[in-house]
């Protein structure tokens, strides 16, 4: 399985939520700015590796093990959801520049006939 999520700062608390609103205000009039390559004053990051407004980060929660927390958990819920204890899952988990709401592109790809819900 191949998947890549996309979180919103709420997934980081009310920190995350904070930093992005201070940000976008710090960067106020001169976002349009941002589209042509031009420096813009954002605030220092805290809760995220980088600044958040205006752009995508692709690390969201914290590393452990060469991966993100965000990710591990991501292969272990979909192995118990599946109840497929060895699937293998890379993930790509992207913190967005929104408030609310997260969403997720997954491909499964298998090499045999059978599905691994037990059809076709």
């Amino acid at each position: 399985m191949v998947a890549s999520t996309y979180q919103s700062v709420s997934g980081a608390g009310q920190a995350g939520v904070t930093e992005l609103e201070d940000q976008v205000r710090k960067v106020g009039e001169g976002a349009g700015e941002l589209a042509w390559g031009s420096f813009v004053e954002q605030s220092p990051p805290s809760t995220f590796v980088a600044p958040i407004a205006y752009s995508v980060i692709p690390f969201a929660g914290n590393l452990v093990d060469m991966e993100t927390d965000e990710e591990h958990k991501f292969r272990n819920e979909s192995r118990k959801i599946l109840e497929l204890p060895d699937v293998w899952v890379s993930c790509t988990c992207v913190r967005v520049p929104v408030f609310t709401s997260h969403s997720l592109g997954c491909g499964y790809f298998r090499t045999t006939r059978q599905s691994p819900f037990g059809y076709g």
